[in-house]
């Protein structure tokens, strides 16, 4: 970085954006020059929390030398394309967002005009900016796009705390999806235990405290030990009996409860098979139970 900072505008600045931004301003990262949101309000606040930056409308916004396009995933090229279109990206500038599912294509046209583009995604959630600020030391940080425009973010970023690492743009997709399957997915899996219990007659609060200990335990394990190591249940015992009388009771209750059922314990049977310590037919007779539609 300069030793004069960059100046950054934030155009969408919700809690991410905030988050950022604070961190920005507090480590003197860059100069926090305009905030627009779509409501003139909103960006005010954002500048309060933040600690410095002017907020503006969109036909307001001056030049800047890093612009942070922090708006919902479906507008970023929208955005993007409408400031580009006023002149206010320059070639040299550089123009990023920080979308999990997206990649720097949706900036085509900062890229257009002379501007240097990437992708930037902070793993956490920004549910609260305030709180996010405070844990953000550690984060992982996915990023691609320009070596150019790289170059300064790897370094905004890490000044903040950030751990950093590239991510092919062909992949982005499936690199959001695996942080979907831990995080959103995990929480889904969560409320389909929670209703089994609620089905076997267990009250939701007496279930959400079973399920804590059990939950925590298990997460701690397989992070320290390796999913196939960590396994544990009917299907790693090769109890084929208790597999197909759960299949059935789910089929009974809820057939899409039971379909889940069987997609994952297709993929504990792989996990399974890496442990080597179970008679390879008794895992065959569980895949061919999961395949089965009837147990009985």
């Amino acid at each position: 970085m300069p030793s004069q900072p960059l100046s950054l505008n934030i155009v969408g600045c919700g809690k991410l954006g905030q988050t950022l931004g604070h961190l920005w301003q507090k480590n003197q990262v860059f100069r926090i020059q305009n905030i627009c949101n779509t409501h003139i309000e909103s960006a005010r606040k954002a500048c309060v929390f933040i600690g410095a930056g002017r907020a503006c409308e969109q036909e307001a916004l001056q030049t800047a030398d890093v612009w942070l396009i922090a708006t919902p995933d479906e507008q970023i090229a929208q955005a993007c394309a409408s400031i580009a279109h006023a002149n206010r990206i320059h070639s040299g500038n550089v123009v990023f967002h920080c979308s999990g599912a997206l990649t720097s294509d949706e900036l085509v046209t900062a890229q257009q005009a002379g501007a240097y583009t990437a992708s930037f995604h902070p793993i956490m959630s920004f549910a609260e900016p305030e709180q996010a600020a405070h844990d953000f030391q550690g984060t992982f940080c996915g990023y691609e796009g320009s070596s150019s425009a790289l170059k300064v973010l790897t370094l905004a970023f890490t000044r903040i705390g950030a751990q950093c690492f590239p991510v092919s743009t062909e992949h982005k997709v499936l690199y959001h999806t695996a942080a979907v399957f831990a995080s959103n997915y995990l929480t889904a899996l969560l409320e389909q235990s929670l209703r089994t219990y609620e089905k076997a007659g267990i009250p939701r609060n007496t279930a959400t405290e079973i399920l804590r200990p059990i939950m925590t335990q298990t997460l701690s394990a397989a992070l320290d030990q390796g999913t196939h190591q960590a396994l544990t249940g009917p299907i790693q015992r090769g109890d084929v009996e208790t597999v197909a009388k759960q299949i059935e009771a789910c089929q009974q209750w809820d057939p899409s409860a039971a379909d889940l059922y069987r997609i994952l314990g297709h993929l504990t049977v792989s996990l399974a098979k890496q442990r080597q310590d179970l008679d390879p037919t008794l895992l065959t007779e569980i895949s061919a139970c999961l395949n089965s539609k009837t147990t009985g």
